[in-house]
């Protein structure tokens, strides 16, 4: 996850979204780049179930029929699939995890942890991509890039006349081909959820944040006839409407990280939970094990003094070890 975006390039991206296109130059003249919705992925999706199919005919073979020959000779191996497979189940089970997480520092933890996880997940497939090379997937993949620059340039505003047909396309040498790819990628690179969601949490888009009780209202348009982006867009705001005004303080260290916001609204229960063992705290029992000053902050709970434990204090105070019934006092069970 890399820093956020300038609040100049988030009001951008509002603009566009809201607006339902963007603006490039190509050869010199200005263009307009549409957003596409629904009914252009479905149309995208037909194109490339019949270019599957082109390429099936045409004797290209599948992924699952190059795996298996990867496999016959050695280049790759069941095991590597099945670790494929194992690690994205292990990514899932730890973002479910963080659910029955309210500590700051667990959560801070765990994300680090799915991080290099998700990395170590990427370099594999990526190997694997690597050896599939052409097959009939990634050459009907490729034509729906295709397909989907040809339905989003446009020479004017209202949409009416394309930049390319599909012959006209085909025919772009690969210095053409990449400038188009650039413009694309430069474009649509912009509209990721990291960059929708620290949007929604910027002051400038509070007013907006508050005035989003239906799509329609917020687009003035029919929620069928939205972007894929608008729909997005709508979505992160009415997540983080909810988290605002849940009733409960958010903390102010948190309000600016989206990941964290999310984080914190899983678990209310669990805060309460933590709360109820500061309190008791307060009256002469254990505080909570391993909570650090920030966590308490986060919880929302008063910190002078009281509250963190920690480990080698109160081992050294029970004459240097601890015993499980310990160990679950000092959690609060």
């Amino acid at each position: 996850m890399g820093p956020p975006l300038k609040q100049s390039v988030l009001k951008r991206i509002l603009r566009d979204v809201v607006r339902g296109h963007s603006l490039a130059s190509y050869r010199e003249k200005r263009i307009y780049v549409k957003h596409l919705g629904i009914i252009d992925q479905v149309d995208i999706d037909d194109y490339r179930d019949e270019h599957y199919a082109k390429a099936k005919k045409r004797g290209i073979p599948t992924e699952k029929e190059i795996l298996e020959l990867l496999i016959e000779n050695k280049e790759w191996s069941e095991e590597e699939e099945e670790e494929i497979a194992k690690k994205e189940k292990y990514i899932e089970r730890l973002i479910e995890n963080k659910s029955g997480m309210y500590l700051q520092s667990q959560l801070d933890g765990q994300e680090e942890l799915i991080e290099h996880e998700r990395k170590e997940l990427n370099e594999k497939a990526a190997t694997r991509r690597s050896l599939l090379g052409n097959t009939c997937e990634e050459y009907a993949d490729k034509r729906c890039i295709d397909l989907y620059v040809i339905r989003s340039f446009f020479e004017d505003g209202n949409f009416e006349k394309r930049v390319f047909t599909q012959e006209s396309f085909d025919e772009l040498t690969h210095s053409e081909l990449s400038e188009v790819t650039l413009i694309y990628d430069k474009i649509f690179g912009t509209f990721t959820e990291e960059n929708f969601q620290n949007l929604v949490i910027e002051d400038f888009y509070s007013t907006y944040l508050h005035a989003c009780e239906r799509p329609m209202d917020f687009f003035g348009v029919p929620t069928l006839r939205l972007t894929h982006y608008q729909l997005r867009l709508y979505a992160f705001t009415t997540l983080f409407k909810g988290i605002f005004t849940s009733g409960e303080e958010v903390p102010f260290k948190i309000r600016k990280d989206p990941q964290k916001l999310i984080d914190w609204a899983r678990n209310p229960k669990g805060r309460e939970a933590a709360k109820e063992v500061m309190a008791k705290a307060t009256e002469g029992g254990a505080g909570l094990f391993g909570a650090t000053k920030e966590d308490l902050e986060s919880l929302g709970v008063e910190t002078k003094g009281i509250g963190t434990v920690s480990l080698e204090a109160v081992a050294k105070k029970r004459g240097g070890t601890l015993d499980m019934k310990d160990l679950m006092e000092l959690s609060g069970m």
